[in-house]
């Protein structure tokens, strides 16, 4: 492919993203309308005052908008942890290193004390299915240790000075720099070296964040 040739390819690539854009752009708008719909029946029967709360058989169910494949889904058995501001159960990936850190810096200032789920969930003004689900790698990492039964709960794995910020950080697998790990291959060959340059450099960041989180405790936090 000539010089020429591959420029032309990537106008071709740039019109079609422009393209996508303004149909993204108006499907953005259509849900928006949708979504005022949505939130004038919502008001009208009022769907989120607490007596619809108190009202709703349980156990229910609570899914975050937006989320599929059982994702962001929580069973609640009673009406203390469904809210009426429904963002609580919107657990973003930065939210889960949030709550991670928040729970292991608790627990480093009493290292024995053993903590239920439920007991963090109330603390940290969440779900018990979420506390599980955020703790449940850092256990398999080595950081926590978990007993089940009436007078089990969680508690560190060893000491805090020896689990840095870096440490959860991996075992949670979060990437707040880096791309999405996937495989895409661009066909153009321009667009396919300026992913390959993108990629390196925040592979790149993404290393020096961990490094840097490395430097750090949660005995320190």
């Amino acid at each position: 492919m000539s010089f020429e040739e591959k420029v032309k390819s990537w106008v071709d690539l740039d019109n079609k993203i422009k393209k996508l854009n303004e149909e993204a752009r108006r499907l953005r708008e259509l849900k928006s309308n949708v979504s005022e719909k949505i939130n004038v029946i919502i008001n009208t029967n009022k769907l989120n005052n607490d007596d619809y709360i108190n009202d709703i058989d349980y156990p229910t169910v609570v899914k975050a908008d937006g989320l599929a494949a059982g994702k962001g889904v929580y069973i609640c058995n009673n009406k203390n942890y469904v809210k009426p501001d429904w963002e609580k159960f919107k657990l973003k990936r930065n939210s889960r290193l949030s709550l991670a850190l928040h729970t292991l810096s608790h627990m480093a200032v009493d290292q024995n004390k053993i903590r239920t789920s439920a007991d963090i969930a109330e603390h940290a003004g969440t779900n018990p299915v979420v506390v599980r689900r955020v703790l449940g790698p850092l256990r398999e990492a080595g950081l926590l240790t978990s007993e089940k039964g009436h007078a089990g709960g969680w508690k560190l794995a060893r000491s805090p000075k020896n689990i840095t910020l870096a440490d959860v950080y991996t075992a949670l697998n979060e990437r707040l720099v880096a791309g999405d790990g996937t495989d895409y291959v661009p066909s153009c060959s321009i667009e396919h070296s300026l992913h390959k340059r993108v990629s390196s450099v925040l592979a790149e960041i993404e290393q020096s964040l961990i490094q840097k989180l490395g430097e750090t405790s949660i005995s320190d936090v």
